[in-house]
């Protein structure tokens, strides 16, 4: 079995085979027992789509939502890392035909809308990349 991601959260609603379930989605310092002392811990609740799912759910139910490592990864390549490359590849690209810091950075700024529009374009695609599995939790996973 692959190596998956794992959390806790709640059930909202059930339509049809599509469960949405709230998470909290924290930062990696949000467990620190200093966190109320520091600004930077924070966490909010997010709503996942598990679609293609055979069981029926109640709103409320605590369940557990796995994704694949693998996937999780492939997530942060198109939400942070081709980003930041992108604009590195342009500012330096930019700079070095113009010789203009102005010109540099706003079209390595400029060069993230084509991207984030072909991602918005795909948007389909991509999300079946990212295939949620969700489990009824019991006594025993707890």
């Amino acid at each position: 079995m692959d190596p998956c991601i794992f959390r806790e959260g709640t059930v909202v609603s059930q339509e049809d085979s599509t469960v949405k379930v709230r998470i909290l989605a924290s930062s990696a310092c949000a467990g620190c027992h200093g966190r109320h002392a520091c600004g930077s811990a924070e966490s909010s609740p997010r709503e996942i789509e598990v679609r293609n799912v055979q069981e029926t759910f109640l709103p409320g139910e605590i369940v557990r939502i796995s994704l694949l490592k693998k996937s999780g990864f492939q997530a942060v390549w198109v939400a942070y890392l081709v980003p930041v490359f992108l604009v590195l590849a342009t500012l330096i690209l930019a700079y070095t035909l113009t010789g203009s810091e102005l010109m540099a950075a706003l079209s390595s700024l400029l060069s993230l809308l084509p991207y984030y529009a072909i991602v918005f374009l795909f948007e389909q695609y991509i999300s079946r990349k990212f295939q949620f599995r969700i489990q009824k939790m019991n006594a025993t996973q707890i």
